[in-house]
């Protein structure tokens, strides 16, 4: 991942530390993943991961959270949609690679990012912090 490389050129102790934390978290699998990031706020209610193709890996909803659609699939092709336009905008040798995107609504808040090999899709109140949340989700996680 990104941040494991940006910070092995300040300390080979700090890149060992954050190595250990990085590769605990890429062996859990993507259901545990996504239970995992439902209990960083308690404003989150789904987490989920597919593929880049579509392909759903891994949904959870907090529980009392019902979808706000009829199948998560409707979730992940909105966020897919999203992230193919953003993706070919121009600049984006100069702009770089996109990283997630937010879309607040009147009834809740998504955040989209974009991974290696597919997308996590995070819905949240609309009372929930976006900037808290994403910060946990890129620092705490280890998504960056």
């Amino acid at each position: 991942m990104n941040m494991v490389r940006l910070r092995a050129e300040s300390t080979n102790r700090e890149f060992e530390e954050i190595e250990k934390v990085d590769n605990k978290f890429s062996t859990v699998s993507n259901e545990d993943k996504c239970k995992k990031i439902l209990e960083i706020d308690e404003t989150i209610r789904f987490a989920g991961i597919s593929t880049s193709d579509g392909q759903i890996l891994a949904a959870q909803y907090k529980p009392g959270h019902s979808p706000f659609f009829d199948e998560i699939k409707t979730e992940f092709s909105v966020s897919k949609q999203i992230l193919l336009a953003m993706e070919n905008t121009q600049g984006k040798e100069k702009l770089g690679q996109l990283r997630y995107s937010i879309m607040a609504y009147d009834n809740l808040k998504r955040a989209t990012f974009a991974l290696d090999d597919g997308i996590l899709l995070i819905s949240f109140d609309k009372s929930g912090d976006e900037n808290e949340i994403i910060n946990k989700i890129i620092y705490d996680v280890g998504l960056d």
